[in-house]
């Protein structure tokens, strides 16, 4: 541990190695106080993210964008209640943004955070899961941030789901976030749905959820600080209800993009005239703002294909599938040709019921579904893979396609 010679004496009682990280400096440098004040305007953290482009980025976020996070979710997350033990599980890799919320805002507010590898239950890490079984059911957790694929996963174990049904906080975030899952979690007190791309640091929207989420759960009003807007493809707000991409503005933007000048001017546009000219973030999500303020998310515009010659978005149709019982999880991929163009989609469905066959699911959403937007295929597999931040893995998906098609008959 790095000390200097006031922390020194906080932790000598403590197992660890301690470096007096002055004291190894040349004595030139060593003068000048021993601890910097960042003003607000400094750059707190980049994170490094690819989002649905593949292609890593640096996101530079600045200390007001931190504060402002941490301030406006004591508006919305319930206070430490005075004589309970609380805890906080942080499972996140620190690559990821989450770890920002459950790391700096449980313990800026008095609530003790226990460390554990998430991924040990993905398969990522080793040794990890008994640690994270143990830490879960020994009830002393009491506030969880985690992906609704992951609760999915631990909703399976007996002890692990009830575990999960005794917390006080659940954070959901991520994903899309179904009512079913809502429904299994009603137990538990306080169940959010947090939705913020890294570029608006973290969290932009936030909603708790209720027994009225039953034909899909927002992911609610903007926290304070943030405004949002939904526009058309021509830039002009869309009307209460329609759906448009989702700009972000407010006190949570990031600075732009490491070293990405014209990245940053292009995904940090200044927008507006007089004094409402101003930088906002373009999402690239697909969302729409009812009369009360309250934001639904659609989906990514980037997972917008045409095909059969009419435009379909796929979050639409994974949500078709996740509707039908016993489904848990969906993704609908394009089938291109090799010029491209999209020919026909193929979908793989997650369900832990040995008896439910593609074939059934069809003609399940083809009541629901037009013609034009029902996969050819629908493959049912009892996992799906999942990325080290716990969503759900697209990109493997795709890989393992071929392997996971039914043989042709007679093949």
């Amino acid at each position: 541990m790095l000390v200097d010679e006031v922390t020194a004496e906080r932790f000598a009682s403590m197992p660890y190695d301690l470096v007096d990280l002055p004291a190894t400096l040349p004595a030139d440098r060593q003068a000048g106080p021993g601890v910097i004040d960042p003003g607000i305007g400094d750059l707190a953290y980049v994170l490094f993210t690819s989002g649905s482009t593949g292609e890593p980025k640096g996101v530079a976020i600045e200390h007001r964008s931190v504060a402002n996070l941490l301030d406006a979710l004591d508006e919305v997350l319930p206070r430490p209640e005075p004589g309970r033990a609380e805890r906080w599980l942080a499972t996140a890799n620190l690559c990821f943004d989450l770890s920002v919320v459950e790391l700096f805002w449980p313990l800026t507010r008095g609530i003790p955070v226990v460390v554990a590898a998430l991924e040990s239950l993905t398969g990522r890490v080793q040794g990890g899961a008994a640690f994270l079984t143990e830490t879960l059911t020994d009830g002393r957790i009491t506030h969880f941030f985690v992906t609704p694929s992951l609760v999915q996963l631990l909703l399976r174990d007996r002890k692990l789901a009830a575990a999960i049904r005794r917390l006080r906080v659940l954070i959901l975030g991520g994903e899309i976030v179904q009512p079913e899952l809502v429904a299994q979690l009603r137990p538990v007190p306080h169940v959010f749905n947090l939705y913020g791309p890294t570029e608006g640091t973290v969290a932009t929207t936030v909603h708790e959820c209720t027994d009225r989420d039953v034909e899909y759960v927002p992911i609610g009003p903007p926290l304070r600080g943030i405004d949002v807007r939904v526009v058309n493809e021509d830039g002009v707000d869309c009307p209460a209800g329609e759906p448009g991409e989702l700009l972000i503005g407010g006190a949570g933007l990031a600075r732009g993009y490491l070293n990405d000048p014209e990245l940053t001017a292009r995904k940090f546009p200044v927008l507006g005239h007089g004094e409402n000219r101003r930088r906002w973030y373009r999402s690239g999500d697909l969302a729409s703002i009812g009369a009360d303020g309250v934001v639904r998310f659609h989906g990514r515009i980037d997972h917008q294909v045409k095909v059969r010659g009419a435009r379909v978005e796929l979050s639409e149709i994974e949500a078709a599938i996740r509707s039908v019982p016993e489904v848990d999880e969906a993704v609908v991929l394009p089938i291109p040709d090799r010029s491209g163009r999209v020919t026909g989609l193929t979908a793989v469905a997650k369900s832990a019921a040995a008896d439910l066959t593609g074939a059934a699911i069809l003609a399940a959403i083809s009541e629901i579904l037009p013609w034009y937007a029902v996969p050819g295929t629908v493959i049912v597999v009892p996992d799906l893979p999942l990325a080290v931040s716990g969503k759900v893995d697209r990109q493997a998906v795709e890989r393992r396609l071929p392997e996971l098609a039914p043989a042709p008959a007679g093949g």
